[in-house]
This record gives structure tokens, C-alpha cells and sequence, in this order.
């Protein structure tokens, strides 16, 4: 994993996999910590699915920031994937992984 935020607040991006013939995403995770903002999560989720984060898809995200669930699988047609929490709700991170269905 690779750590592309300052000291302070941590996002880790794993590596992005694309077709060798298509060029296109094959699947790619980032890690958040928790403490950052929402909307930062948000806007990635929607980079992450070509501008596809539907309203309840961004809500599922919303209610796993604020510890209400701990994770939701979805399924796009094109991209399937997945968000969680790991670790304590607290201090713990969020996870969006997607891949090419």
C-alpha cells in the first residue's frame, strides 16, 4: 500500500489494475482512516465507479462512517464491490475496494 496523505490523516491506495487489451480498471481498494471527511469519501467512491455512486450507494458509505453498519457489497452491472469497516469505529479505517465484474 502506498500512503499519498500527509502524517496526520492517512489514505492508502493499493495498486490499480488495468486490462492489458482494454486498458480499462480491473480493480482497485483505497483505505481511508476514519477521522477524514465524508465527503472526501464520497467523491472518491464516485471517481472509483465512473461517476456511477448512485444516492444509496452514497448513503450505505454515510451510514458506515458513522458506525451504523459495517459493510455493504454492491453491484453495478459493470463493477462489482464492496465498502467496510475495519477496526474500531473510532480510529479504525474504511475500506472501498471495486472491480471489473
Amino acid at each position: 500500500l502506498t500512503n499519498v496523505a500527509n502524517s496526520a490523516r492517512h489514505i492508502f491506495v493499493s495498486p490499480v489494475i488495468y486490462g492489458c487489451k482494454e486498458k480499462n480498471l480491473l480493480q482497485t481498494e483505497v483505505a481511508f482512516d476514519r477521522s477524514l471527511a465524508l465527503g472526501l469519501m464520497q467523491t472518491q467512491l464516485h471517481q472509483m465507479l465512473g461517476g456511477k455512486a448512485d444516492k444509496n450507494l452514497q448513503d450505505k458509505l454515510a451510514q458506515i462512517h458513522q458506525g451504523e453498519v459495517s459493510q455493504h457489497r454492491f453491484n453495478t452491472g459493470r463493477i462489482k464491490g464492496v465498502i467496510h469497516s475495519k477496526g474500531p469505529s473510532s480510529d479504525g479505517q474504511i475500506i472501498l475496494a471495486v472491480r471489473k465484474v
